[in-house]
């Protein structure tokens, strides 16, 4: 359903299509991760790695949108998105054992790859609506933040019957999937991360998943925004990341 695109980042150095991992981790780092990026917030996240990551080789998995229609379009497109990259894993031979890293909508899937395929002993997650709030919920969240920009209405405000076209109606369903049934079902330890400045995943969103994931730690960064979370405080975000993942065993 979405277009996938694998890249390994081994040593801050991008290694492109990787095709050469030997079973058992033969030739895995003993620091690794799996990074699922978001689909409109992935420009950015490869530099940081190369550059405050070096000693970690990541197992980068950057999402978008297909060119081509699909034959139809579901309503939880996560599910099948998850589905996919499990089966990449095998096929490329990456440990089910790494920890889960993923950003915005690669958070759901990051959830729905640890809940139904048993992948990463921990998870975390960044700025991801893991839970749909009502809209007259939002709009009063938005109203109480003295947010008057038009760019977080408008994606509150547009319902699916107005789509303009597939992807805009593909877009329209992976905003509004609604995990809040199997987030207790998270038993791994987790760290939700949020941006205090997101707009379109406002921290009352990862307060409420904190509430529901038993097993996790929540953490707001300042002025941490949509798109790139790590940019106000990228040394502050990695020694959060880099501390969870020492624990992560």
């Amino acid at each position: 359903m979405l277009d996938l695109k694998y890249i390994k980042i081994e040593h801050g150095k991008h290694k492109g299509i990787h095709k050469e991992s030997e079973p058992n981790g033969k030739n895995q780092s003993l620091k690794e991760f799996i990074f699922i990026s978001s689909i409109v917030g992935q420009q950015g996240w490869q530099e940081y790695f190369k550059e405050y990551y070096p000693e970690y080789t990541i197992h980068f998995f950057e999402i978008s949108i297909p060119k081509k229609q699909p034959t139809e379009i579901p309503n939880m497109p996560s599910e099948i998105a998850a589905q996919q990259i499990a089966n990449l894993i095998t096929q490329h031979k990456i440990s089910k054992d790494l920890p889960l890293v993923a950003h915005g909508v690669g958070g759901r899937i990051a959830t729905i790859l640890n809940i139904q395929h048993a992948i990463g002993p921990c998870l975390i997650i960044f700025g991801t609506r893991l839970i749909h709030k009502p809209l007259l919920r939002e709009l009063l969240w938005l109203k109480i933040k003295k947010i008057t920009t038009s760019k977080p209405l408008l994606h509150l405000l547009m319902p699916a019957a107005y789509a303009t076209n597939w992807q805009t109606q593909l877009l329209w369903n992976l905003r509004h999937e609604n995990l809040s049934n199997i987030l207790t079902q998270i038993s791994k330890p987790t760290l939700l991360i949020w941006g205090d400045a997101d707009t379109a995943s406002p921290l009352v969103f990862g307060i409420e998943a904190h509430k529901k994931i038993k097993n996790s730690t929540f953490r707001v960064i300042t002025d941490g925004d949509t798109i790139a979370p790590y940019k106000p405080v990228p040394d502050a975000l990695k020694e959060l990341i880099s501390t969870f993942l020492e624990k992560c065993k």
